[in-house]
């Protein structure tokens, strides 16, 4: 019987230290994401640096980019759709919202950190609410500006408001 007098204490706790132990690894970003940051990544270089070379700004959307339709593009150039394959792949289309995140997160890793702007809603990232804004200016010559527009509100209860909508990713040449 679970939970019994009977069953010997030291178990139930080497249990609880392992669920624990198990819970910790699972949800720590740094070993669960590294592979996805190194991509994020290389692709927010690789468009930044097309920004420099075109003389262009790279535009982006990414999440509902219409009402019936979740996405990224436009994909019209090597470096767009690039991102966007690492994006779809790393993020998916389901939880747009810890893209701006992913962006933070390697930011931070190399290029000190963004500002950002966060509301009190849904960021499908554990701890973390969710970001509207984010800015930064990399060492590498470009800048880089995320925006939430929302599409609808279709949340129950404050903390799902705005949950659909779309992040607009601009980098340029500084």
């Amino acid at each position: 019987m679970i939970g019994s007098d009977r069953e010997p204490r030291h178990l139930s706790r080497a249990s609880l230290a392992m669920v624990a132990f198990a819970m910790s690894i699972a949800g720590s970003p740094a070993l669960a994401d590294t592979s996805a940051d190194n991509a994020v990544c290389a692709a927010i270089r690789d468009l930044g640096l097309a920004a420099i070379a075109g003389g262009a700004p790279q535009r982006i959307g990414f999440g509902r980019l219409a009402p019936d339709r979740a996405g990224c593009g436009p994909t019209d150039t090597p470096a767009r759709e690039e991102f966007c394959r690492v994006m779809v792949e790393n993020v998916g289309l389901r939880a747009p919202q810890r893209f701006p995140w992913m962006v933070y997160d390697c930011l931070g890793m190399s290029h000190g950190m963004p500002t950002v702007e966060t509301v009190d809603e849904f960021s499908g990232v554990a701890g973390r609410k969710k970001i509207v804004h984010l800015t930064a200016t990399l060492k590498e010559g470009f800048g880089l500006d995320i925006r939430f527009v929302p599409t609808g509100d279709f949340g129950n209860t404050p903390y799902y408001k705005n949950y659909f909508g779309t992040y607009t990713l601009t980098i340029w040449k500084l």
